[in-house]
């Protein structure tokens, strides 16, 4: 079922997904992206990096899932618009 497996990544990834929103958009999600291996952190200006508070958060939200592909993080990030299509 769709709808279930959607329900459950969208719950896995709460904690997370309120980080994003803590610094100006897209700079959390670049930084998760990037410590996840699917693409750099970099962001083009006037925006900067996340800060180092953020990254320290993220990196423990991320602790506190066992293990981030079974979470659906990978499958979250490459099929975002399906994914809010479905728990919408």
């Amino acid at each position: 079922n769709k709808y279930a497996d959607a329900r459950r990544i969208l719950y896995s990834i709460k904690r997370m997904n309120e980080l994003m929103y803590i610094e100006s958009n897209p700079v959390g999600v670049k930084f998760l992206m990037e410590t996840l291996g699917i693409c750099s952190g970099e962001v083009r200006p006037p925006l900067y990096k996340a800060s180092k508070e953020l990254q320290e958060k993220i990196k423990s939200a991320l602790k506190e899932i066992k293990n981030p592909a079974k979470a659906g993080f990978q499958q979250f990030f490459r099929g975002f618009p399906y994914a809010l299509f479905l728990i919408s």
